[in-house]
């Protein structure tokens, strides 16, 4: 039986060191940045083909390992999200099944990263997506217990891919001049709008004779100093569009864990609001054991913020920031009860996630002494302190 996925079929998705994949959770490369940005390129590709051969056969690609994790464990995956909305059977119509290919005008998704240049050093990630995090550990030595632990930000390999403005120009070209049926936008970072590439992208998006049916969604942490009047106007030309912010935390953990002032996140949204009601925004909370450790202060914050909706996702990777580090299950349970009759879209499906994993994520303990460490390695690192956060050393919460 086939594995039915839009991903396959119609997306491409722009990644940080020279990497082209299909989805937003594939990492393995299927074709270069550097050897063309233009996706009817590379669309039909061997590398393209052969994962959607291998899906409409039944087997898992090893591109998508994570899809097949999630479905195993019998969460939805990524793939099967897209069943009851962005996929169509109409796409069989012009897939074959013995090449693989598909035809370039059915390209529907795009999911970009120009840079990783940002000016946040969240603590879930990294310099290959910050910049601001390279800047603070361009002078940190990596230690052997760094090493021994597995810190993904001191360990992991920083190189980044910055387009010019002759590849954003070259992409929205080829989309506009070859993909008419372009109907979804993503662009992530770094931060988007620190990034010049992103505002070249949007301003040359404007004329795609299909503009007035794209879904445009921008993932932004809406800390930035930048013109929020211009943005909200080149928001308004799309059919529909969304500023996703990663929120993160309340008032109390913002900027311990983001390092950003959180009332800027009101202020340029209630800028942004003045020039434009039709965009939808949104507040994402990406959940990790710190969200976990404050979660009633994260979700009171978050329910007061000036949006349309509440979005989450779960910290998959580094392992030691995921759910199996939690010391008391049942303790962040309690706490989730009075939120059962609260009504704001979103809220609820992030608590029902949020106790379904709790209850299906064994603990760790290996991954509750990384975190630990972790903890107090980036504490001294940004001199800041847990303990000031969450009225307890990192010890005593985890130990308890």
């Amino acid at each position: 039986m086939e594995l039915k996925c839009h991903w396959a079929m119609a997306a491409v998705n722009y990644k940080n060191k020279d990497r082209i994949c299909m989805c937003p959770r594939q990492q393995l490369t299927l074709s270069s940045i550097s050897a063309t940005v233009k996706p009817t390129y590379f669309f039909n590709n061997e590398n393209f083909t052969r994962v959607r051969k291998q899906l409409f056969a039944g087997e898992w690609p090893k591109e998508c390992k994570s899809c097949k994790q999630y479905e195993d464990k019998g969460y939805k995956s990524y793939r099967q999200k897209t069943i009851g909305n962005k996929w169509s059977d109409d796409l069989l119509k012009y897939y074959d099944e013995e090449t693989g290919e598909i035809s370039n005008e059915l390209l529907e998704y795009v999911e970009v990263r120009f840079s990783n240049a940002c000016n946040l050093s969240c603590l879930h990630c990294s310099p290959q997506w910050s910049s601001k995090w390279q800047s603070i550990l361009r002078n940190v030595d990596v230690n052997k217990q760094d090493i021994d632990y597995g810190i993904h930000n001191l360990v992991e390999d920083a190189n980044n891919q910055s387009w010019s403005l002759e590849q954003v120009d070259l992409l929205t070209e080829d989309l506009i001049r070859n993909c008419p049926n372009l109907k979804y936008i993503d662009i992530a970072g770094g931060e988007p709008l620190y990034q010049k590439q992103f505002w070249r992208f949007l301003e040359n998006m404007q004329s795609h004779p299909n503009v007035g049916n794209i879904k445009l969604i921008c993932i932004s942490n809406f800390n930035t100093p930048v013109n929020y009047e211009k943005l909200s106007k080149l928001f308004l030309k799309f059919n529909k569009s969304k500023i996703r912010i990663s929120v993160d935390g309340g008032k109390n953990i913002y900027n311990y864990f983001r390092s950003g002032t959180y009332d800027n996140i009101v202020k340029n949204i209630q800028v942004f609001r003045e020039h434009n009601s039709k965009t939808i925004v949104e507040a994402t909370n990406t959940i990790s054991i710190y969200q976990l450790l404050d979660i009633e202060n994260v979700l009171d914050d978050m329910l007061d913020l000036p949006v349309n909706n509440l979005h989450h996702s779960f910290v998959q990777y580094p392992e030691y920031l995921g759910l199996s580090v939690i010391p008391n299950k049942q303790k962040i349970l309690d706490k989730l009860e009075k939120y059962n009759t609260v009504s704001m879209p979103g809220l609820q499906k992030m608590i029902k996630d949020i106790r379904y994993l709790i209850e299906n994520t064994a603990c760790d303990s290996k991954n509750q002494k990384r975190f630990i460490y972790y903890t107090n390695r980036m504490d001294q690192i940004k001199n800041s302190k847990f303990e000031d956060v969450y009225g307890a050393t990192v010890e005593e919460i985890i130990n308890g």
